[in-house]
């Protein structure tokens, strides 16, 4: 049996996200899922998007759910890089509202995206308490 007893904290604690920053690692994984799904979905001929919007969406898509689990452990650098890679997600949504022609449906969603990223990269870079 041994013990743990004098042992610097940083030995027997675990590092992990904050409880909000896990909530934004989780909206996060959803949206890197929708990005590759829906790239993947919009490669076909006759799609809405151009396909590479499409190839960029499931490039971003990868990036973000490689970090998962490395953000999900605590990692800073990957927080702060899934962060940048949705806000660039996003980014691909703003034509939707200025392209003409674009179907409402598609404004809608490309709409939704936008505030759910933005509230997954605040969460993802609030600093709350360690779990």
């Amino acid at each position: 049996m041994t013990s743990n007893l004098g042992a610097p904290a940083s030995h027997t604690a675990r590092k992990t996200a904050p409880n909000l920053t896990r909530a934004g690692i989780v909206i996060a994984a959803v949206l890197a899922l929708v990005d590759i799904v829906g790239g993947v979905a919009q490669l076909a001929p006759g799609s809405l998007l151009p396909p590479e919007v499409a190839v960029v969406a499931i490039v971003l898509g990868v990036g973000t759910a490689v970090l998962v689990p490395i953000a999900w452990r605590g990692s800073r650098w990957s927080i702060w890089l899934m962060a940048a890679l949705r806000a660039l997600s996003a980014l691909t949504a703003v034509p939707a509202f200025f392209v003409p022609d674009v179907p409402t449906a598609a404004v809608l969603a490309a709409a939704v995206t936008v505030v759910v990223t933005v509230v997954a990269i605040v969460l993802l870079l609030l600093k709350g308490q360690r779990s």
